[in-house]
């Protein structure tokens, strides 16, 4: 499964031309298998689309479709923004997981909600 962040990625990496899904899991360091599956959700929601290469019908070409390009607008990502959030979430996976303390109390922890990312919705 693709998180939400990778489908930005790979949203924002298509509004600077097309690509296939070989370049794209490559580029975005994604099985091909992962980005294939991401294609054809982003697809179904109507944010990409496919189109068959005018210079090699063999190839299948992605591109970011106009309600895509909206979408990104909405939840306000831009490439700058998605560099830092991806770097940030990156630093995160590969630091070790510290514990809550038992200490903490349930209560100031319900108190204080960690905010939710954009919601991809179509």
């Amino acid at each position: 499964m693709i998180s939400k962040i990778d489908s930005l990625r790979m949203m924002l990496r298509l509004s600077s031309s097309p690509a296939t899904v070989m370049v794209l899991a490559r580029e975005l360091d994604l099985p091909p298998a992962t980005a294939s599956r991401a294609v054809s959700t982003l697809e179904r929601l109507g944010w990409v689309e496919r189109a068959r290469s005018s210079d090699d019908r063999r190839f299948v070409q992605v591109c970011l479709s106009a309600a895509g390009s909206q979408k990104l607008k909405e939840v306000g990502i831009n490439p700058e923004s998605l560099k830092l959030l991806d770097g940030l979430l990156r630093a995160l996976e590969s630091s070790p997981a510290s514990p809550i303390p038992e200490s903490l109390d349930p209560e100031i922890t319900a108190s204080h909600p960690v905010a939710s990312p954009p919601q991809l919705r179509a």
